[in-house]
């Protein structure tokens, strides 16, 4: 582990001599997080580095931006000597990751994994049943639970809810892949009554990337049967989403920017997945990517569960 930067950030390279690959943890997690899958890429001839945010882990503290985040990002990539990474994240760090892109078009690829934020106001709910006093309750819920969250993560959600996401992928530089969790489920931080206003905010997120994913062709969207911790419930299953398992390494940045480039690298492993219209929805370009029967959807906990979202329900960012 090295400690980068003012800050400083605490880094660590896991090995491998082959094509960079930097990973960013979710909010109120750790580098750790990123142990499994960092394997994995090294045992197929990748090099992984990880790092912990500012003010998580073994880094230090130090107020939360985006501008600093994005810092810190280069601060890691300068240190370690990466070479035009493979830019990682989940939650949080798939925020990141996504702004990256913006500023970046050297880079090969950008993934955000299930980032998608909270809701903060009506218009981001899609024929929510039960009326609007179901959607502003939820509102009000979400509200509360930030007011009431310590430093650091009062801060962190006032950045995550005043960012426009969507803003973020349409100026995308580089091909940006936006990842989500689609199992069933997933609002158990809730109470009962707000599941439904909940559901219906992740139809307006659907609707929302699929309307970015046919106006942008740098812009990929996926899901797969998993919660919110995507890379902790099947890793196998996100290494082998075509943009992953195969990014478009190769080239000019302008040349990366036309849709037909193809993907030039070999993939992380021969198994190729089993791709099929997923069964929240029927837009066309969303591709749901569902594992082979060899690689089971959820890593069970050592209780038997499958891990469960980062709670609260305000830091599911």
């Amino acid at each position: 582990m090295r400690r980068v930067g003012p800050v400083p950030i605490a880094a660590e390279d896991h090995g491998g001599d082959g094509p960079d690959v930097l990973l960013l943890h979710g909010g109120g997690r750790t580098r750790r997080d990123w142990d499994t899958v960092a394997a994995l890429l090294r045992g197929h001839g990748y090099r992984p580095v990880s790092f912990d945010l500012r003010w998580h882990g073994q880094s230090g503290p130090a107020p939360w931006s985006w501008p600093g985040a994005e810092a810190d990002v280069a601060a890691v990539i300068e240190e370690f000597g990466l070479r035009a990474p493979v830019v990682i994240g989940h939650s949080l760090g798939g925020m990141v990751a996504a702004l990256w892109a913006t500023h970046h078009a050297e880079c090969p690829l950008a993934v955000n994994v299930d980032g998608h934020g909270n809701p903060t106001r009506p218009e981001q709910f899609t024929d929510p049943d039960g009326g609007s006093g179901a959607y502003q309750s939820l509102l009000a819920f979400l509200g509360t639970a930030v007011e009431e969250l310590r430093e650091p993560y009062a801060q962190i959600m006032g950045e995550v809810n005043g960012l426009d996401l969507y803003a973020a992928y349409r100026a995308t530089r580089c091909p940006l892949l936006v990842v989500s969790g689609v199992a069933t489920g997933g609002a158990g931080f809730l109470p009962e009554s707000l599941r439904t206003p909940w559901a219906a905010y992740r139809r307006w997120v659907w609707a929302e990337l699929d309307a970015v994913a046919r106006d942008v062709p740098l812009v990929s969207v996926a899901s797969l049967p998993t919660g919110h911790d995507v890379h902790l419930e099947d890793p196998d299953g996100l290494l082998r989403l075509p943009e992953i398992a195969a990014p478009r390494n190769s080239g000019t940045p302008e040349q990366r920017r036309r849709p037909e480039h193809g993907f030039r690298a070999a993939p992380l492993c021969g198994e190729r997945i089993r791709c099929a219209p997923p069964s929240c929805r029927t837009a066309s370009r969303w591709r749901s990517c569902w594992p082979s029967p060899r690689s089971p959807p959820g890593r069970p906990s050592s209780s038997g569960s499958t891990r469960a979202a980062w709670p609260p329900s305000a830091r599911r960012a």
